[in-house]
């Protein structure tokens, strides 16, 4: 498991564009800590347990016996039931390679139709801004530059329409944009 998550996010890591940026830093994070995870697994932790678990006394008989014995004997029936359903699987080759073709197939497909970003890098129509006036300015002031960034956004040609919040503590304005084809200017 360890090796298969490794596999899965060492290559997230070295992704470009949006998708490394936002993932780079977590899948090299995770491939860290499954590494660590695992050397502990398979040095520390049998080790611990040949100091802390004590030998089992076969004469005893109580309650954590018989919820082991349980526990043993639900795990024995699910075992004799995933060999039956893998030996049917394997008895019937045609069909496991037919599903087999199918599923290694669809990862051409898959992967030809999926974008190489996770979100797109074209123009979404909208530009936001955000101000915070100082503490001590008055709403007359306030005013004067909401005006001046309205201004600002409703003489761009390519501007559908304006829009803007004045609270007491923050000034939020934004422009839509016209659609593509009514645009002159692109970025």
């Amino acid at each position: 498991m360890t090796i298969v998550l490794i596999a899965v996010y060492v290559p997230i890591g070295f992704q470009s564009g949006l998708t490394g940026a936002l993932f780079t830093e977590f899948a090299f994070t995770l491939v860290g800590a499954v590494t660590i995870s695992a050397v502990v697994a398979l040095t520390l932790s049998p080790m611990m347990s040949s100091r802390l678990l004590i030998a089992h006394d076969p004469k005893s008989r109580g309650w954590q016996d018989r919820l082991s014995e349980f526990i043993d004997s639900a795990f024995d029936r699910l075992l004799r039931l995933y060999q039956r359903a893998l030996h049917g699987s394997l008895d019937t080759l045609p069909v496991t390679t037919v599903f087999s073709l199918i599923v290694l197939s669809s990862i051409y497909f898959l992967y030809v139709e999926a974008g190489s970003e996770l979100a797109p890098q074209e123009d979404q129509g909208i530009i936001i801004t955000s101000a915070s006036p100082a503490p001590n300015a008055t709403l007359e002031q306030k005013l004067i530059y909401s005006r001046q960034v309205y201004a600002a956004f409703a003489e761009h040609p390519e501007t559908a329409h304006v829009f803007q919040l004045d609270m007491p503590g923050q000034s939020i304005a934004g422009m839509v944009l016209k659609p593509w084809d009514e645009r002159s200017k692109h970025p």
